[in-house]
């Protein structure tokens, strides 16, 4: 940051006024783009706040030179603490930082600009080094991979003179904006990185990695870290909305690494760098989990553009309408089955799985997706004060055909002969489809809202609700009833 960018307000106050005959030096047109951009910034920053908008998709290469210390980025846009736009418009292969190139950023004083520690990944063992050590003396080190603002001077021309009268020399003649890859040290009590179901709390051992002292970090069940402001007027550094609040720097992590290391900080000599879902598949298959893992469930996200989400686009019942019993049924029109049809495919639920003190219950916990309790459907009749659940007999699940449907199994008792009581009355059917915990195929959650009862569901924002109903009647629904036995006399 020069002298002259330091004396600037965080955001300009000052705009040119143009008039004919006018002087104007390079100050001025800096300050007019200080002031534009402050303004653009600020507003990005405190209307949107910072995370990854769309797209930056992360995995490893596939091929054996490079598996180890190479990452595939996809395009995509991220906004930072600072408002500033991070945009990939291609696909972005790079090597990840050794320990070299960290030290030269230090000593330019790149952790100081971003506001973070920043850390070299760890490296393969050299070819004739002593094999590495068990498995038992391994351990598992975490990092984030993050995208910082980076912005390079291009273009030298010469300035022919400037305002210290000073020979002709080069100047640069633009700032080409882009990204920068980094590695920041991971801490999952932190707001950098979320985790599913639960909050943890850390214990941490060091471990070298490249002559630099890593985290090793093992998660527990704890307390949430708490924001102690509430004696300020308002929330916010120095108790000002105004200026950027940056709880991870001026970074945005978009992956979460899990490297197992050796006792001298070289790599496992298994290592890989591929995605949580490629590792998970592969223990499944193989029994050994790879030693890197790329999660990105974790990452801080801002809503995504509309263009970009998954709507409700089809039901198999009439909203608003009437359905006879003899339609619900097995063999009628909608064969026992509420199917609710998306336009992109939806993600299999996340489970929560039950730990040894969660003796009330052996079986994993659905955490999100379609399940029991995002996908609800109630009843009530005139007479009813409340709604009552429509039993099912297959708990609500994607259609194992197809991942674009939704379907709520209702239990054929509804309908059946013998217990007349199970039968459902005349009356109205709810159905609700919480879209906040289902996401689609790239992780977003859906646009559920039925806006005035139209589809495609959706009102521009990911989440929301999705309800409908319809009319229950029994007008065609005829069974043959046995006889009432006769009355006895006495």
């Amino acid at each position: 940051m020069t002298t002259q960018e330091a004396d600037r307000p965080l955001i300009g106050t000052e705009r040119q006024h143009y008039f004919e005959g006018k002087f104007m030096s390079a100050r001025d047109f800096r300050d007019e783009q200080h002031y534009f951009l402050s303004r653009r910034r600020a507003h990005n920053r405190l209307l949107h706040g910072w995370g990854v908008i769309c797209g930056l998709s992360v995995s490893g290469l596939e091929r054996d030179d490079c598996r180890d210390r190479w990452l595939r980025i996809g395009p995509g846009a991220a906004l930072d603490c600072l408002g500033r736009e991070l945009i990939l418009e291609e696909e972005l292969c790079l090597e990840l930082p050794d320990e070299a190139t960290v030290k030269r950023w230090a000593d330019d004083g790149l952790e100081r600009k971003l506001g973070v520690d920043l850390l070299p990944f760890p490296q393969r063992r050299p070819p004739g080094a002593p094999a590495a050590a068990a498995n038992g003396d391994e351990m598992e080190v975490a990092y984030l991979i993050a995208l910082a603002y980076h912005a390079q001077p291009i273009d030298q021309v010469v300035a022919l003179l400037d305002g210290d009268c000073e020979p002709p020399h080069l100047e640069y003649n633009r700032v080409r904006e882009g990204v920068r890859v980094v590695v920041v040290r991971y801490d999952p009590a932190g707001h950098c990185w979320t985790a599913k179901g639960h909050v943890s709390h850390v214990s941490v051992a060091h471990v070298s990695v490249a002559h630099v002292s890593v985290a090793h970090v093992s998660v527990a069940h704890g307390e949430p870290p708490c924001h102690d402001d509430c004696d300020d007027d308002q929330p916010g550094p120095g108790g000002s909305c105004v200026r950027p609040d940056c709880p991870c720097g001026r970074v945005v992590p978009v992956a979460l690494v899990r490297a197992r290391v050796t006792a001298d900080g070289t790599l496992a000599d298994d290592f890989r760098l591929i995605n949580e879902r490629q590792a998970d598949r592969e223990e499944e298959a193989t029994g050994a989990r790879p030693a890197v893992t790329i999660a990105t469930n974790g990452r801080r996200r801002l809503p995504t553009p509309p263009s970009f989400l998954t709507h409700i686009v089809k039901i198999n019942w009439p909203h608003g309408g009437t359905l006879d019993l003899s339609e619900l049924a097995t063999g009628g029109r909608l064969d026992g089955r509420l199917e609710i049809t998306f336009d992109r495919d939806i993600q299999p639920a996340d489970t929560y799985e039950r730990r040894d003190e969660d003796q009330y219950d052996p079986e994993p916990g659905e955490m999100n997706g379609i399940n029991r309790f995002t996908l609800r459907v109630t009843y009530a009749t005139a007479g009813d004060r409340m709604e009552k659940e429509v039993n099912f007999h297959t708990r609500a699940r994607l259609d194992p055909d197809d991942r674009r449907k939704a379907v709520f199994y209702i239990d054929p008792q509804s309908w059946g002969d013998d217990e007349e009581d199970e039968r459902l009355p005349e009356g109205n059917v709810f159905i609700r489809l919480l879209g906040d915990f289902v996401l689609d195929c790239h992780g977003n959650p859906i646009d559920a809202n039925h806006v005035g009862g139209q589809l495609p569901s959706g009102n521009g924002a990911p989440g929301g609700t999705f309800e409908s109903w319809f009319r229950l009647k029994h007008d065609n629904f005829h069974r043959q009833r046995p006889p009432k036995a006769a009355r006895g006399t006495y």
